[in-house]
């Protein structure tokens, strides 16, 4: 048996199976605003043949067009019938021709007529090969396309062929089921009206057979050796034929099949690629070769590492859900390549999954299986009571008849959040990663290498008591009285998410969050550069981490319960949206997700929740925060859940938050040296998130079905003003507007109430940090708080 594979079919399948008992099967997500050059392309559009013309010198009109995504196409390379993997071997290189141009016209001479005159059997012979090729401006390694080429013969351009399904590809051999089918188009571009080939003759090569290892490395000596016998013992169907399927081979066997066309010159394909008309493929287990699985909703989404059908309990996906509530779940399959998707259908609590008892009635008996259909691709599930488990098999099946299972299984939360006895008014999580102590040999902390603040001082600015003597301080040395926090009292629970476990969102379950009323959420976006969930010195948020595909998101679960969130801290949009990041469309002023690109949609937190849905950027700059005159209130309509609202006092904003100042009261942390406690009140570099492009939000706030009444239910509450910002246009006069949304409020139907700010809370002068806590806490949210002074 032949094997010329660094990595064979079966050891790749051995690691899909092996993955499956894996549940972190997440893509990996790179750091930074990376971009890489991409590719360029090229096109043969057309070659039509010369008047001039003769049975042994011929000349075509060759016109090609470039393209580069990322750049723009420098020059083309062209070369004429370059040599074949035997050249090759013996030191010849390709001589390529460099142009600018987009045509050429290339004459060819023949050895040996075509016998194009013999109608009765006509017979091309004596081939020659152009293949052109782009190059990109960038200079790196990736600025050449992939080739385009062309072969003619004296008197008829050779047909072509291309494998469709399963798609080749030079690099990976493709997986299919035992039972496959294997289809192709062709085309003859001088072959009349329709240029379409007269006949195909195709062949498939099981690794036993020695022509396996040609198709594999030497494609130009398999074609050379079968024009030499006209394809004798290949198999053949008219040129209305384009496809053949194979039935009952054998799993763990790898193939070949290649394809050629003929015209009615009697010319075949000239050139074999594994890019086009040869596939290697492998033929995996019928238990691993089903559709593949994608199940998801808002809250999370999860895709099978492989269409398997097990009810191994490694296969099952956990997540939390709400109670009393009715959730959909939806799903899509993938079948393997040269099947086709045949249908679904799906059971919740089925006691037995091959009994085929119909469904009665089929809108509410769930313990069955549902009707088969290849539509039906979601199902609402609920509701379920509190504590309960429950579970949903969704099952689909090929058009050759294998099967996948995907398993989702419910663990209804009891949320508390309500219960009068029971709920909590507010929970306060630190998913930050700011720099945490290192003790000396006398037990105080080491300098900090850092900008203010620590993970230490940070929790003494927001939570202190206030009234202590403070510890281990440096400037001065003793005698410092520790300030009360900025939440002194309010009746705040906290919570960190840097816990050491070993999935990263076990820290924020959901059966924890719903026991509070309210939620804010903290983070910084120097945090979520990181996306390792096992680093011991800056481990992946939570945020990130439940915002990368095949991942639960607990708060955006919590959110569908009511439970109302304030995002703050600078990097809540980064690290929600990280994973679906175009490099390409950063800039010096940051990372930007863009709405038409597909980055910021539906589906996704910031979109759904925040209803930030046009255009962001979250980065760092030098600029000022400044109430939004838009920040006026004067409505109330319905909300979420038929409740009534109405708008705050937004007077109570800060009009601006200003820079620390020792006359404002800002105290420079006793933790510091001399010179950090100077970088204290200078420095002025913030991590910021705004938008820049218009993003309003309207809705139909009359609970009334015969009323309409359009309201904005998006309140932009402060701005950023100056500095390095990706500034908006006024859409109504085209003008560059130097003022970006960063702070919003939701307030209408489709959600709980939603707080966001594009900024932190610690970075600013505590006075003004005070006055917008207390914005949010007492003005949107009602909340109490003793008379402690701060």
């Amino acid at each position: 048996m032949l094997s010329i594979r660094a990595i064979t079919a079966r050891s790749a399948w051995v690691i899909v199976a092996t993955a499956l008992t894996v549940c972190s099967c997440s893509p990996v997500v790179r750091n930074g605003p990376f971009s890489f050059n991409q590719r360029p392309t090229v096109e043969l559009t057309q070659a039509p043949a010369r008047a001039d013309s003769t049975r042994y010198s011929y000349a075509y009109r060759i016109f090609w067009s470039g393209n580069d995504p990322d750049g723009q196409v420098d020059h083309f390379e062209y070369a004429i019938d370059p040599p074949n993997e035997a050249q090759v071997a013996a030191g010849r290189e390709t001589s390529w021709v460099r142009t600018l141009k987009h045509d050429e016209l290339v004459r060819f001479s023949a050895t040996r007529p075509d016998s194009i005159l013999d109608v009765i059997r006509p017979e091309a012979t004596d081939f020659h090969t152009f293949v052109i090729r782009a190059v990109d401006n960038s200079g790196s390694g990736s600025r050449y396309s992939e080739p385009r080429s062309r072969s003619f013969y004296a008197y008829t351009i050779a047909p072509e062929v291309q494998i469709v399904s399963p798609r080749p590809n030079s690099f990976l051999e493709t997986m299919v089921a035992p039972s496959v089918t294997i289809s192709w188009v062709g085309q003859d571009a001088d072959g009349g009206a329709q240029k379409r080939p007269v006949q195909y003759k195709y062949l498939r090569l099981p690794e036993t057979d020695p022509r396996y290892l040609l198709a594999y490395v030497a494609p130009d000596s398999l074609l050379r050796a079968s024009l030499a016998t006209r394809f004798a013992d290949w198999d053949s169907v008219d040129g209305t034929k384009t496809s053949v399927r194979y039935t009952q081979l054998t799993p763990g066997t790898q193939h070949a099949f290649v394809v050629v066309a003929k015209d009615e010159a009697g010319a075949y394909s000239a050139s074999l690629s594994r890019n086009s008309n040869i596939l290697i493929f492998y033929v995996g287990s019928p238990n691993y070769s089903g559709p593949r699985f994608f199940v998801g909703n808002g809250f999370f989404d999860y895709t099978y590492p492989s269409g398997v059908y097990t009810l191994d309990d490694l296969a099952v996906f956990r997540i939390e859900l709400p109670p009393r509530t009715r959730t959909r779940i939806n799903w899509y399959a993938t079948p393997r390549p040269g099947t086709g998707l045949d249908y679904y259908r799906w059971a919740v609590d089925i006691e037995d999954l091959t009994d085929e008892t119909p469904r009665n009635p089929e809108s509410i008996d769930q313990a069955h299986w549902s009707r088969k259909s290849p539509s039906t691709t979601f199902a609402d599930v609920g509701p379920f009571e509190p504590s309960t488990v429950h579970t949903l098999y969704i099952e689909a099946a090929d058009t050759e008849g294998f099967k996948s299972l995907a398993i989702v299984r419910f663990e209804v939360v009891r949320a508390e959040m309500n219960d009068p006895v029971l709920g909590r008014e507010l929970l306060i999580v630190d998913d930050t990663r700011l720099e945490v102590d290192k003790f000396g040999s006398n037990g105080c902390p080491n300098v900090y290498t850092r900008e203010w603040p620590s993970a230490a001082e940070l929790d003494t600015f927001l939570y202190a008591r206030g009234g202590k003597p403070w510890r281990c301080t440096r400037t001065p040395t003793t005698g410092v009285i520790s300030q009360p926090g900025l939440f002194a009292g309010y009746a705040f629970d906290t919570l960190g998410t840097r816990r050491g476990f070993e999935i990263t969102s076990y820290a924020v379950s959901l059966s924890r969050l719903s026991q509070y009323r309210h939620i804010l959420w903290l983070t910084d976006a120097s945090s979520g550069l990181s996306s390792d969930p096992t680093s011991l010195t800056a481990p992946v948020t939570a945020l990130r981490y439940m915002s990368t595909p095949g991942r639960m998101n607990t708060i955006a679960a919590y959110m569908t319960l009511g439970g109302k969130v304030w995002f703050a801290g600078g990097g809540v949009s980064f690290m929600s949206l990280a994973t679906y990041d175009r490099y390409i469309n950063n800039g010096v002023y940051g990372a930007l997700f863009d709405h038409p690109a597909g980055e910021l949609v539906a589906g996704r937190m910031m979109y759904d929740f925040a209803h930030w849905q046009s255009q962001t950027v979250s980065g760092t700059a030098v600029t000022n925060v400044l109430k939004s005159p838009h920040a006026v209130g004067g409505w109330s309509h319905s909300g979420y859940a038929g409740i009534p609202m109405s708008a705050p006092d937004y007077g109570s904003l800060p009009d601006q938050l200003r820079q620390k100042n020792a006359a404002l009261g800002d105290i420079p942390p006793p933790t510091r040296t001399v010179s950090q406690q100077s970088r204290f009140y200078t420095y002025n570099t913030r991590e910021v998130e705004y938008l820049t492009t218009p993003n309003y939000v309207r809705e139909d706030v009359d609970p009334d079905p015969g009323v309409i009444r359009m309201a904005s239910v998006l309140d932009t509450l402060m701005m950023l003003e100056g500095g390095n910002l990706k500034n908006s246009i006024d859409p109504l006069t085209g003008a560059q507007m130097y003022q970006n949304v960063a702070m919003t409020y939701y307030h209408g139907l489709e959600t709980p109430p939603v707080v966001f700010s594009g900024f932190n809370l610690w970075s600013y002068s505590r006075t003004d940090c005070i006055r917008m806590v207390d914005f949010v806490l007492q003005r949107i949210w009602g909340l109490p708080r003793q008379n402690v002074s701060r």
